[in-house]
């Protein structure tokens, strides 16, 4: 599988759990026990088959996502509704450090512990309001180097209700 990239099926008489967490490690599309009949192969093989080119495609498309991510020089970071960066580009990265997720997004860049919520948060605005923001921001970076920033929040992530899980923040 991981040489080939091809999907694997395990056939097996032996039934154990032991055995079967270590086949779950390897990531097969299948496990059949025998004694089994032809038409239960059949079908395990062509799921194997379709869901092995489901996940080319999606590996693909997450490639072609990333490629573009990278290509884009705004600082870009998603923050969830607790204000806690969830992810971050790498231009984001170079000014605010590799550690810039998890934190929330007031103590990177303004340097308050204090909660999002005690002050004027433009990001919070978009998660309440749903709308696209834009704002002027004053930041400190890493190095403690004051920043400017023309910014964009809008809501980037909604649950199957429609309500908002992220917001997606570009600043140039």
């Amino acid at each position: 599988h991981t040489r080939l990239d091809i999907p694997v099926i395990y056939l097996t008489g032996i039934t154990g759990d032991e055995l079967l967490k270590r086949a779950k490690i390897t990531e097969p599309m299948g496990y059949i026990i025998k004694p089994f009949q032809e038409r239960e192969l059949q079908a395990a093989i062509e799921i194997a088959l379709y869901k092995h080119e489901m996940e080319l495609k999606l590996r693909e498309s997450e490639e072609k996502l990333n490629a573009m991510l990278k290509s884009i020089d705004d600082h870009m970071i998603m923050v969830d509704k607790d204000m806690n960066i969830i992810w971050a580009n790498d231009q984001a990265k170079k000014i605010f450090g590799d550690e810039i997720t998890s934190r929330k997004c007031c103590d990177i860049y303004h340097g308050r512990d204090e909660p999002c919520s005690a002050v004027p948060c433009l990001s919070m605005d978009a998660f309440k309001g749903g709308k696209v923001i834009r704002f002027e921001s004053e930041v400190r970076d890493k190095d403690g180097n004051k920043r400017y920033f023309d910014c964009t929040a809008n809501i980037a992530l909604r649950n199957k209700d429609g309500e908002p899980l992220t917001v997606l923040q570009i600043a140039r």
